[in-house]
C-alpha cells in the first residue's frame, strides 16, 4: 500500500504559516486574550479535539467491515455477480437491495481494486488488494469503543491563533471543517502553543447547540458527549445496531411468526408455517402452531463482545433449539444465525397472529410472484411464466411482457384458518378467476388447491425478475442469439409424438417466433425456489406448437445446445432440445 497524500498536509501548514505570519504583519487587531497554559500538541484537549474531528469511516460499512476507514469514490463492487458503480452514499441502498433480495442465502461482495482508502486522520492510501484492506481493518476498533467521537460536532467556521513559547503571537488561522481542523492541529510540534478565539458553538448528536467560552468548558462539553449515542459502529449498515435490551422489549412487545428456518441446509419453513413464538417476560416462551397446539420452552438474551444471543430451549422443538446471534434488526422482522449458518427470520404479528387471510395478504404484497402452474380441470399451460403483482387497494395486474390484465383479489378464510385467494380478472381467456384455498408453503412457494384437486394453482416468489443473479443474464443473452431447431422432442415419455421442423428465434421482447413471424408465444429464464434454472414456454390455447409449453427444467446448455426435461411423475417425463441449425 502506499501512503498518497502526505505532502498535501505540509503544504496546508506552510500556507498556514504564511497567513500567521502575514497577518500578524499587516493587521493591528486586538490581541487574543491567552489563557493561562495555551494548548500543546501533547494536551488533552488537542486529543479531545482529535477525537471529535476524525473522518468516520462507518458510513460503508456495507462494504468494508470497518469504521475507521472509508474508500474514496468512485470505485466498483460486484454483489452476488452483479457489478454495482459506487459513487456516492446512495449507490449503498442498492448493495443492501440486492442482500436482501433473498433472505436465506449467502451474499458476496467482491472490491475492484486497487482503491484509495480514507483513514480517520485523512491521509489517504493505495490499497492494492483485499489483504491490504483486510490489515487496515483490523487495526480498527469496533462497537463504539474507538477513540472517534460522532456524539459531537464542531459548528465552522473556528478561527485558531498561534504562539510561541513566550506567549507571543504567531498567525491567525480559520478553519471550515474537520479535515482542516486534522491537518492543522497534525502540524503542531513540540514548541507550538495554540489557542481558541472563543466563544465557539458545537451540534450534539440530539441537535441540541451548545456556546463554549473557554477551554476547561470546551473539554467539559467533549467529555459529556462521550458514548451519549449510537455510533453505528458495528460491521453492518444503515444504523441496524441495537441493545440487549432493545432486543427484549421487542421480543416481549409483540407475537412473532416464524417467518423462516434454514437447519442443516434443509429450509423447513414449510413446517412452520402460521405458527408463532411468543416470548414472555419471565424467561418462558410458547410455540403455537396453525391448530393451536402449545410447547412451553424457555429464553433469554447474552452480550458477546457487541454481538447480542438469543438462547432459544424446547424440550421437543429441536429446530428453534440453539444460541441465535442477532444479526439484523428490521422493522417488523429480526433475523438470526448460528455458527453452522443456520438461519431463522421472525415477523412481528402485533396486530392479530391468528388471522391467517391477514399473513398471507401480507406475503403476497412483498413482491412479485411468477405462476409456475395452473389447473382447473385440465392443466393451463398459457398462463405459466406471467408475474402476478398484488398491489394496495385489491388491484392484482397478471403481465408477460407483452401482455396486461388487470383485475381485482382479496384474501378470506374459508372456515378455521385456511386462507384463501380469490382472483377475479377482468379479462382474458383463460381465466385464473377463483376461489384458491392455499394448501402448502415452502420456501418463496405458495400452493393453492381445492378439496377435490382438479383446481391448482402454484406461485413462486421472484421480487427482482432474477435481474441480479449473473447466470440468468448471461443464458438470457446468449439464447436471444441466432436461431434454433428442435432436434428432439418427448412428450408424455412418447419420442414420436410429434416432430417439428421449423426454425425459432427467442425474440429479445419475450416473444417466442418462428422464423420472423410472432406466433403468440411468450419465454422466460428464471432461478426457481429450488435454486435451479428454469425456461418456461407458453403458447395460445390451440396453437400446433402449445406442446411445448411447460416449465422446463434446464439440464445442459451452450453456445449450441439447449437441453430441457420436464417431469410430471417418475414414468412420464418430457424432454426438448434446441439446436443451432
Amino acid at each position: 500500500m502506499k501512503l498518497i497524500s502526505k505532502s498535501p498536509i505540509y503544504a496546508l501548514i506552510l500556507l498556514m504559516s504564511l497567513v500567521f505570519t502575514s497577518c500578524q504583519k499587516e493587521t493591528e487587531a486586538p490581541q487574543p486574550q491567552v489563557e493561562p497554559q495555551a494548548l500543546t500538541d501533547s494536551s488533552l484537549l488537542v486529543k479531545l479535539i482529535r477525537d471529535v474531528s476524525s473522518y468516520d469511516g462507518s458510513f460503508d460499512n456495507i462494504v468494508d467491515g470497518a469504521s475507521c476507514l472509508a474508500i474514496k469514490f468512485p470505485y466498483t463492487v460486484v454483489v452476488n455477480g452483479e457489478e454495482i458503480a459506487i459513487n456516492s452514499k446512495e449507490d449503498f441502498n442498492e448493495i443492501e437491495l440486492l442482500f436482501d433480495a433473498y433472505e436465506l442465502d449467502e451474499d458476496i461482495l467482491e472490491i475492484q481494486y486497487p482503491v484509495t482508502v480514507i483513514l480517520s486522520n485523512f491521509s489517504q492510501i493505495l490499497v492494492e488488494d483485499e489483504a491490504e484492506l483486510n490489515a487496515l481493518a483490523d487495526q480498527c476498533i469496533e462497537g463504539g469503543d474507538d477513540a472517534d467521537n460522532e456524539c459531537i460536532d464542531f459548528i465552522y467556521p473556528i478561527t485558531l491563533f498561534t504562539f510561541d513559547v513566550n506567549n507571543e503571537q504567531l498567525g491567525r488561522v480559520v478553519v471550515e471543517r474537520d479535515s482542516e481542523l486534522r491537518l492543522f492541529l497534525a502540524g503542531l510540534d513540540e514548541n507550538d502553543r495554540v489557542s481558541f478565539d472563543f466563544p465557539i458553538s458545537l451540534l450534539k448528536y440530539n441537535g441540541e447547540q451548545i456556546v463554549v467560552n473557554s477551554n476547561l468548558e470546551l473539554i467539559q462539553a467533549i467529555n459529556g458527549s462521550v458514548n451519549s449515542c449510537d455510533e453505528d459502529d458495528d460491521d453492518d449498515y444503515n444504523d441496524d445496531d441495537f441493545s440487549q435490551d432493545r432486543l427484549e422489549n421487542l421480543l416481549i412487545e409483540c407475537t412473532w411468526l416464524i417467518k423462516e428456518l434454514d437447519r442443516d441446509d434443509n429450509n423447513i419453513s414449510a413446517a412452520f408455517y402460521l405458527s408463532v413464538l411468543n416470548f414472555n417476560s419471565n424467561g418462558t416462551v410458547e410455540y403455537e402452531d396453525d391448530l393451536g397446539g402449545v410447547q412451553s420452552g424457555t429464553w433469554s438474551t447474552e452480550l458477546e463482545g457487541n454481538t447480542v444471543l438469543l438462547n432459544i430451549a424446547f424440550d421437543a422443538l429441536s429446530p428453534l433449539n440453539s444460541t441465535w446471534t442477532v444479526y439484523e434488526l428490521e422493522e417488523g422482522k429480526i433475523k438470526l444465525e448460528t455458527e453452522a449458518d443456520d438461519k431463522m427470520i421472525l415477523q412481528s404479528a402485533c396486530a392479530g397472529h391468528n388471522n391467517s387471510a391477514e399473513i398471507l395478504q401480507a406475503t403476497l404484497e412483498e413482491c412479485s410472484w411468477i405462476i409456475k402452474k395452473v389447473e382447473k380441470v385440465e392443466e393451463l399451460s398459457e398462463l405459466q411464466g406471467y408475474d402476478l403483482s398484488f398491489l394496495p387497494g385489491n388491484v392484482v395486474v397478471m403481465e408477460n411482457g407483452s401482455t396486461t390484465i388487470n383485475g381485482s383479489w382479496e384474501v378470506t378464510n374459508s372456515g378455521g384458518l385456511q386462507p384463501v385467494l380469490n382472483l377475479d380478472m377482468e379479462s382474458g381467456d383463460p381465466s385464473i378467476s377463483f376461489a384458491w384455498p392455499l394448501d402448502d408453503i415452502a420456501y418463496e412457494r405458495l400452493k393453492f388447491k381445492d378439496d377435490t384437486g382438479d383446481y391448482e394453482l402454484i406461485l413462486e416468489k421472484n421480487c427482482y425478475n432474477d435481474n441480479y443473479d449473473e447466470e440468468v443474464g448471461n443464458i438470457r443473452q446468449a439464447i436471444k442469439e441466432g436461431s434454433w431447431q428442435v432436434t428432439a422432442f418427448t412428450y408424455n415419455s412418447d419420442p414420436n409424438f410429434i416432430s417439428y421442423t421449423e426454425t425459432f428465434l427467442f425474440a429479445p421482447e419475450g416473444v417466442f417466433k418462428l422464423d420472423n413471424a410472432m406466433i403468440g408465444a411468450n419465454w422466460r429464464i428464471y432461478r426457481n425456489s429450488e435454486q435451479e434454472l428454469e425456461l418456461i414456454l407458453t403458447f395460445e390455447n390451440g396453437s400446433n406448437y402449445q406442446y411445448m409449453g411447460n416449465d422446463w427444467e434446464i439440464v445442459e446448455i451452450s453456445e449450441n445446445l439447449i437441453e430441457l426435461v420436464h417431469e410430471d411423475e417418475p414414468n412420464d417425463y418430457d424432454h426438448l432440445i434446441f439446436q443451432r441449425p
